[in-house]
C-alpha cells in the first residue's frame, strides 16, 4: 500500500488530483486541509482509501507528523493572487511553506519523494519561439510577485534533491477544469456567462486538469525518474480566442473590445498609487495590468514524451467543463 499525502488537497488542482489517487489499488491518499479551509469541492470524496487530515504547511511540527506516514509527497498547496496586500502571504505560503516541506521531508531520514506542483510561472523567458524547461531565468526581466514566489520555492525543492530526495517538478500552464465558478479560472467561464464585453491583448498556454493529475500519477509511480521538471501544456492560443470558444459553447456574445494599450496605460497610472497606498480593493491589479497583452508560448514536448501523454485539444477541454457549466445554470 502506498500511501501519498497530498498538501491543499481541497483546492482546484488538488481536489482533482485526489480523484484520481483514489480510483488507483493499493493508494491510500492522506489528503491535507488547512482547519475551517473551504470544502466544497470535496464533499463528496468519503472513498475508503481517502483520510482527511488536517494540517498547516507553515506549521512544521504537525507537517512533520503527517509526513511520516507518507510514502509520497504531493506538494500543491499554493497561493496564487496579483494583489499588492497579498505579497507577504503568498511569499509565507509559497516559499516558506515549500521550505519546510522539503525540511520536514529530510528531517524524516527515509526515503521519500517529492512530486512539486509549480507553474509555467516559474519558467525562463524566451526571446523567440517556445519557452521550455530549459530557457533561462532572467533576474532583470519584469516577474509578477507570484512568479518570484513560485521561483524561489522551486530553488527550495532542488535543494530537496541535492540533499537526497528523490522527485519531479512539474510546471503547468494554465489549468482548465470544473471547479468553482468565482475561482481560479473557472472565472472565466462565469463572466462570459454573465457578458464580459473586453478581452485583453495576447495570450498563453493551457491545459486540462484531468492532464495535469494524470502526469502528477505518472510522476509518482515512475521512480526511475528523477531530479526533472516538466512543463505541462496543451494548446498555446490568444486571450480573444479562448474567449469567444467559451462564449460559443455557452451561447453568449464573445467579448468584442480589446484592452488597448492607452486604456491600459491610463489605468495603470491610476490604480498603481492607490494601491500602494492600499485604498485599491478590484481584482484588476498592477500586475495583470502590466502583464496585459503580453504573449508565452509553451513547448511540453518532454513531458509529451516520456510520458507518453497525449493533451486533450482545447476544444474537448472547453466543451467538457461549458457541459457542466450549462448543466448548473440552466
Amino acid at each position: 500500500m502506498k500511501r501519498i499525502l497530498v498538501t491543499g488537497a481541497n483546492g482546484f488542482i488538488g481536489s482533482h488530483l485526489v480523484r484520481r489517487l483514489a480510483a488507483q489499488k493499493d493508494v491510500e491518499v492522506l489528503a491535507m486541509h488547512r482547519e475551517h479551509s473551504d470544502l466544497r469541492l470535496v464533499r463528496d470524496l468519503n472513498q475508503s482509501n481517502i483520510r482527511w487530515v488536517t494540517g498547516d504547511i507553515l506549521v512544521l511540527h504537525s507537517l512533520r507528523d503527517l509526513i511520516r506516514q507518507a510514502d509520497v509527497v504531493v506538494h500543491n498547496a499554493a497561493l496564487v493572487s496579483y494583489a499588492l496586500r497579498d505579497r507577504q502571504q503568498m511569499t509565507d505560503v509559497n516559499v516558506e511553506g515549500t521550505t519546510n516541506v522539503v525540511n520536514a521531508m529530510l528531517d524524516a531520514h527515509e526515503k521519500k519523494r517529492l512530486v512539486y506542483i509549480s507553474s509555467v510561472a516559474a519558467t525562463g523567458h524566451a526571446e523567440k519561439g517556445m519557452i521550455d524547461e530549459l530557457s533561462e531565468w532572467r533576474d532583470e526581466l519584469y516577474h509578477t510577485h507570484y512568479s518570484w514566489t513560485k521561483y524561489w520555492a522551486e530553488l527550495e525543492v532542488w535543494r530537496g534533491f541535492a540533499e537526497g530526495l528523490s522527485g519531479l517538478i512539474f510546471n503547468p500552464s494554465t489549468v482548465l477544469g470544473i471547479g468553482t465558478w468565482s475561482h481560479s479560472s473557472c472565472q472565466l467561464f462565469d463572466q462570459v456567462w454573465k457578458g464580459l464585453r473586453f478581452y485583453a491583448a495576447g495570450g498563453t498556454g493551457f491545459v486540462d486538469v484531468r492532464d495535469v493529475v494524470d502526469a502528477v500519477w505518472q510522476g509518482i509511480v515512475r521512480e526511475e525518474l528523477t531530479e526533472e521538471r516538466y512543463i505541462l501544456n496543451g494548446t498555446n492560443t490568444s486571450y480573444r480566442d479562448l474567449l469567444t470558444r467559451i462564449a460559443t459553447l455557452l451561447h453568449r456574445p464573445a467579448p468584442a473590445w480589446e484592452v488597448r494599450p492607452g486604456l491600459r496605460r491610463l489605468a495603470l497610472g491610476m490604480v498603481a498609487p492607490l494601491e500602494a497606498m492600499g485604498w485599491w480593493r478590484h481584482p484588476i491589479s498592477t500586475e495583470i495590468l502590466r502583464n496585459t497583452g503580453k504573449t508565452n508560448r509553451f513547448n511540453s514536448h518532454k513531458a509529451e514524451t516520456t510520458f507518453d501523454l497525449p493533451f486533450k485539444p482545447l476544444d474537448e477541454t472547453l466543451q467538457y467543463i461549458c457541459r457542466q457549466f450549462l448543466a448548473e445554470h440552466s
